[in-house]
């Protein structure tokens, strides 16, 4: 996802989709806040993500979050697909 993705997905409320490397794929409701960290003279930038029960936010960093797409009916059997990944 980009800063500008991130800023539109974020004001619309749109769910995302973390695709983390350890744990796969997790679905949350939206992003609810944009991180910028200082860190080696840049800045890390994270998305903290609230889960789809509205109980918990989880911090991810901003390029392994993409825009969640609604199932598309030549893969019947995929609930969703990243943003640019299909």
């Amino acid at each position: 996802m980009t800063g500008e993705e991130a800023k539109v997905a974020a004001l619309k409320e749109l769910p995302v989709v973390w695709s983390n490397p350890i744990h796969g794929s997790i679905e949350y409701d939206r992003i609810v806040r944009i991180e910028y960290t200082p860190k080696d003279g840049r800045f890390i930038v994270g998305l903290a993500l609230l889960d789809r029960n509205r109980h918990s936010v989880t911090v991810a960093p901003m390029e392994e979050v993409e825009l969640i797409v609604l199932q598309v009916e030549k893969e019947p059997g995929v609930r969703y697909t990243a943003k640019g990944k299909g």
